[in-house]
């Protein structure tokens, strides 16, 4: 965890958000968000020093994740997180995962979750033909845009596995947004 008790980031996470900003708003998006920027995020994004592999406080991922909500004028957190985890797994791993399919798939979440976040757990509650309910717990410092974040990453994961159109509904969520219980559907 990061000083603070809070939960932390790969730099993955970062790079790929910036990537699927360029797909929705164009090369000059990384530029706007930087203007947006504070802090140690800024001097990080600006000087181009975000690691793959290294660790990151979650507070600078929500940094990020707003700046780039002001960037696009509207919410932009699912569809930033369903972009960038398409973009994260390998074309390996989209084959394996249509072989098995959106209901098999789910079985290894908690494992692709923890590559990314730290610590956080996710338990997968119910997996059938067409959903999947799982509770997501110790994810200290996530905000309504990170979460939208893994919700997003959620329905690529349902894609790529080949399901289609999916969707969240919010279960349970706790006050201090370190739990998120959903269910995912697809057709």
């Amino acid at each position: 965890m990061a000083p603070g008790g809070e939960s932390e980031a790969k730099g993955a996470n970062f790079i790929a958000l910036v990537d699927a900003m360029v797909a929705l708003y164009g090369r000059r998006a990384p530029i706007a968000m930087g203007k947006e920027l504070q802090g140690e995020l800024a001097e990080l994004m600006r000087a181009d020093l975000i690691a793959e592999g290294t660790w990151y406080p979650i507070a600078m991922y929500r940094e990020l994740h707003r700046a780039a909500e002001v960037v696009a004028g509207e919410p932009v957190a699912r569809e930033l997180g369903r972009l960038a985890t398409k973009a994260l797994l390998s074309r390996a791993y989209k084959v394996f995962a249509r072989i098995l399919g959106p209901e098999t798939s789910w079985r290894h979440s908690s494992q692709a979750f923890r590559t990314f976040y730290r610590p956080g757990k996710v338990e997968v509650l119910d997996s059938r033909k067409k959903s999947a309910r799982a509770r997501v717990t110790d994810c200290h410092g996530f905000d309504e845009r990170v979460w939208g974040d893994v919700i997003g990453s959620t329905f690529a994961l349902a894609e790529i596995s080949g399901g289609r159109g999916p969707k969240a509904e919010i279960l349970e969520e706790s006050e201090d947004g370190s739990l998120l219980e959903l269910q995912i559907s697809w057709r």
